[in-house]
Order: C-alpha cells, then structure tokens, then sequence
C-alpha cells in the first residue's frame, strides 16, 4: 500500500517536482492530447477553448525512489478531461474550467 500511494503522489505532483527530486527517478513518459497544433502564431490552429480538452499522460519508471521507497519498473497513467483548453500559451495559463481525472497505477504497486 505505501508504494502505492507513494506512487500515486508522485504522479499527481510530477509537474511541480523539483529538478534535483526529478533527477532520482528516470524512465519513459508520453503525453498525447487532442488537439490539431500547426506552427504559426495562433494557438492549437485557433482551436482555443474549442479543442484540447482531453489529456492522457503515463510514466513508466525504469528506476529510483522516491523518500527510500522503490519505484523501479512501476508505472501510472492520469487521464483528464476539461471544460476547456488545457495549456499555457505563453503568457497566461488558459483558463480549463472544471478538470475531471483519473489515476491509474501499476497492479504490482503494493
């Protein structure tokens, strides 16, 4: 149960890590968001608050720890869904409403 919450924890504030808490644990993680983004200068193709409402992100730790608690070969997802467009356009973050999500953890979390 402790890796599990742990894991969880880590997952939820993964975005707000510090650099040197970040640097102890490496893996993969893939973000995909729905949205069409071409290159110009209009955000997400002038999709904002139209498009890029949905979110899923994963991590797949290959290894380290987290406050001595080892996260090797776990893995979690977070799925999100919004009001509106998820992001940061550079000056001010964009205003997403309501968030809905969802925590996946690895089963051989204990």
């Amino acid at each position: 149960m402790n890796r599990l919450c742990l894991l969880a924890a880590v997952v939820s504030a993964a975005a707000l890590a510090q650099p040197a808490s970040a640097a102890k644990i490496t893996g993969e993680y893939l973000e995909a968001r729905t949205c069409n983004v071409y290159t110009g200068p209009c955000f997400a193709n002038a999709e904002m608050s139209l498009s890029g409402k949905e979110a899923i992100m994963a991590w797949k730790v290959d290894k380290g720890a987290w406050n001595d608690v080892d996260l090797k070969g776990l893995g979690a997802a977070l799925v999100v869904k919004a009001q509106g467009t998820l992001g940061y356009d550079g000056v001010f973050p964009m205003q997403a409403g309501k968030v809905k999500s969802v925590i996946l953890v690895d089963e051989d979390a204990t």
